[in-house]
């Protein structure tokens, strides 16, 4: 037996071994939502997600809602202010 093949086999396995070893650490490290539990919680707080953009616009369909009221408060107040003067200068 040539005296470079068991060199030439234990080269070709430590870098075999090596390329699993990437492999096997590059899957486990992806990023990717492969348990149940992370899809579960993924889902979840997209759910939070969404039901606080639902609060969100319906809180600012009620701040249009009082800032119209505050105008038409604000009008009725300033037509009463005059009518006092008027009734004080009198």
């Amino acid at each position: 037996m040539d005296p470079w093949v068991p060199i030439v086999l234990g080269a070709i396995g430590a870098a075999v071994s090596g390329y699993v070893a990437w492999l096997v650490a590059r899957r486990q490290r992806s990023g990717k939502i492969d348990t149940t539990e992370a899809a579960d919680l993924w889902k979840e707080g997209k759910d939070m997600r969404d039901a606080l953009i639902a609060q969100i616009v319906s809180l600012e369909a009620k701040i249009v809602a009082l800032e119209a009221k505050i105008v038409a408060l604000d009008a009725r107040l300033e037509v009463a202010l005059i009518a006092l003067r008027r009734e004080k200068d009198t």
